[in-house]
Formats: structure tokens, sequence, C-alpha cells
């Protein structure tokens, strides 16, 4: 269900720390701060038992992004290992493969996020 006013968060970790993980909406969410100061988000595309995908737009690059941000800081999982498998990702190159543009972890609330290529929305029918 889609609120009537869209409402301003300061910041992403805001947004985590203010909505109830399992009632996400799809839809327009406005986020004052550029994620790391790059990613500007405009929308939650999809969410799942670990991650919340936003649609933004990469700043620097002038370009739409999914960005997959972790509920929380990895369940657990070490930082480090996240890294790998980001590095691990973005070297892959396949047509049937996502491409992974961007990766890290968050200075704030210590979640994993990566930045991948936007394929658009998709629709149920």
């Amino acid at each position: 269900m889609k609120p009537k006013n869209i409402v301003h968060y300061r910041d992403l970790a805001s947004w985590f720390d203010q909505t109830d993980i399992l009632n996400i909406w799809r839809g327009p969410v406005q986020i004052d701060q550029w994620f790391q100061g790059r990613y500007e988000v405009s929308s939650i595309l999809g969410f799942g038992h670990t991650s919340v995908v936003f649609k933004a737009t990469d700043t620097k690059l002038g370009r739409i992004v999914a960005l997959k941000v972790w509920h929380n800081a990895g369940f657990g999982i070490q930082a480090s290992v996240l890294q790998r498998e980001g590095r691990l990702l973005a070297s892959l190159q396949h047509p049937n493969i996502v491409k992974v543009h961007d990766f890290g972890t968050e200075s704030s609330g210590g979640r994993p996020w990566t930045v991948l290529e936007y394929l658009g929305s998709l629709t149920r029918m």
C-alpha cells in the first residue's frame, strides 16, 4: 500500500531506522542526502529477506542504477567476505549477468551495498 504523501528522510540510514522492513512498499521515496555522497535515491524497486533494492541515479556518471542495500550489517558476514564477493561479481562479464558498478560498506550503519546495472522496473501480471 502506497502512502498518500512521500515522507522525507535525512539519509538512507534514517530510512532503515524508521521503516518496518516487513511492510515496505514499492514506489517513490525522498532521501535528502545522497547515499555515499554520490547516489541519489528516488524509489524502492523491491525487497527480500536480506536486502532492499532502490532505483537511484549515479550523480557522478549520470546514469540510472539499482542500489542494493542489506537490511542490517550483513547478517554477521564479515565485510572482507562481502568485499571479495563484490570484486568477483564485478569481474564477471556475460549477457545474462547483471553488471556490478560499485560496492562497499556504509560507514554509518555498517550495511553492505552494491550498485548494479538498472534493468528497468518489473511489473507483476
